[in-house]
């Protein structure tokens, strides 16, 4: 496994807070009534802010990708793992239909997923976006021209991975028509 050590400064690390703080919650785009966390909607946010950057349209929050997303979420933080396919070994596009967005009616079907688990200052939505952009494969997801809807969901653990108090993410992205 190959690991990635990524240096940030304090400066950078109080700037990229202090930008969190001042995004405006109605930047999340939801045609649905899920009630986001405040991580959960920065998430979104970054995620919408990138793509728009990027020329491309914002995503829209919808219920049985974020069930989904907040399902693995919890799940890796109670199991103790970390890894895109769930514990019992489905894969990932196996549990976005389970959780109900699935192919059924539709003639074009895609999803993405990103996963990430932080602690500290590593555990902000800041860096978890920031992550992902840094990795040609999660930059992909976020910036996927075909997506239109995405869910998000947190899970916490008190301890993984020789740190303290973690914060599990799951990403996921599709599209269907």
């Amino acid at each position: 496994m190959k690991k990635i050590l990524i240096r940030v400064s304090v400066t950078g690390i109080l700037l990229a807070v202090l930008f969190a703080l001042v995004l405006p919650a109605a930047a999340v785009a939801t045609t649905t009534s899920v009630q986001l966390t405040k991580n959960e909607q920065l998430l979104v946010t970054l995620v919408n802010q990138k793509r728009a950057k990027a020329g491309l349209k914002p995503v829209t929050v919808r219920t049985k990708l974020v069930a989904a997303a907040r399902g693995h979420a919890v799940e890796m933080a109670t199991k103790k793992y970390f890894a895109h396919n769930s514990y019992n070994g489905e894969h990932f596009d196996a549990r976005i239909m389970r959780y109900g967005y699935s192919m059924s009616g539709y003639t074009y079907w895609r999803a993405g997923e990103d996963i990430y688990w932080g602690a500290g200052l590593f555990s902000s939505p800041v860096a978890v976006v920031n992550a992902w952009m840094a990795s040609s494969l999660h930059r992909a997801v976020i910036l996927g021209a075909n997506f239109r809807d995405i869910g998000v969901g947190t899970g916490f653990r008190s301890s993984f991975g020789g740190q303290s108090n973690v914060t599990f993410y799951t990403l996921d992205m599709g599209r269907r028509y």
